[in-house]
């Protein structure tokens, strides 16, 4: 899934999806200081990832159980990106 948020061109993708055993989230032309959350279906927040820039970050699913979850990635407490991974 590739997103474009107009207001600050931020490319946020993530591969494989759905996730076997892990995931890359990929992200380009940022300024730095994102924050990666990751929420279950209940909207509970299970995983974070702070202080993120250009760059590749893996997600692995040994904490996750099977199902779908949502991710937004943050820039000054503002969403720029999101999307929904599913876990197998």
């Amino acid at each position: 899934m590739d997103l474009n948020n107009e207001n600050n061109n931020v490319l946020i993708s993530c591969f494989p999806n759905p996730v076997v055993t892990t995931t890359v989230i990929h992200i380009q032309n940022s300024s730095g200081g994102l924050e990666f959350r990751m929420f279950d279906y209940t909207g509970k927040l299970v995983s974070v990832k702070q202080n993120l820039s250009d760059g590749d970050y893996n997600i692995s699913n040994t904490a996750l159980n099977s199902g779908v979850y949502f991710y937004e990635v943050l820039h000054a407490n503002k969403k720029v990106g999101g999307g929904k991974l599913v876990v197998q």
